[in-house]
């Protein structure tokens, strides 16, 4: 599970790390031209989660 899914963490769940980790994921977003508001939010979210999941996660 990737760790921006780990922010909110499930009382009762255990994680534990894989090994060896698994690749980074690669998230592209496209729009055409500038992205309508509710695109733009998403894209914002997205970007606040990554930076939220650390550097070892980009």
């Amino acid at each position: 599970m990737p760790a921006s899914a780990l922010i909110s963490p499930v009382p009762g769940v255990v994680v534990r790390p894989l090994r060896p980790a698994p690749p980074p994921r690669r998230i592209w977003a496209v729009t055409p031209g500038e992205p309508a508001t509710p695109a733009a939010h998403f894209l914002d979210c997205l970007v606040a989660t990554v930076s939220l999941a650390g550097p070892a996660d980009r």
